[in-house]
């Protein structure tokens, strides 16, 4: 098992806590260009995973701002973000959310 787990890590590309520190600007263009993510490291050590937003998180965030409202405001008490549910029966924002970060790992 544990082979599966490195060959799947070294699909991800690295990169250090002191480039993050150093390079903040670069690192984020790596990251847009990194759709599964950046780990990052400390004394080669991994210890974070930054994941870029997908495509529908962004055009979430794009139209609650448009809408006037701030995206990152629509948490619940626990923090986590709230079911947005439709009453048609489709699955929730959240789900599809989650469901796409799945997809993505």
């Amino acid at each position: 098992m544990s082979d599966i787990v490195t060959i799947l890590t070294d699909m991800i590309e690295h990169v250090t806590m002191r480039r993050l520190s150093r390079e903040p600007a670069a690192v984020l263009e790596q990251l847009a260009h990194a759709p599964r993510g950046l780990i990052v490291t400390r004394d080669g050590i991994e210890i974070a995973r930054i994941t870029p937003l997908s495509p529908i998180e962004r055009a979430w965030r794009d139209a609650m701002r448009d809408a006037g409202h701030d995206p990152d405001a629509f948490t619940g008490v626990t923090g986590e973000p709230l079911e947005l549910a439709p009453d048609d029966g489709r699955p929730s924002l959240s789900q599809l959310l989650a469901d796409q970060r799945d997809d993505e790992r």
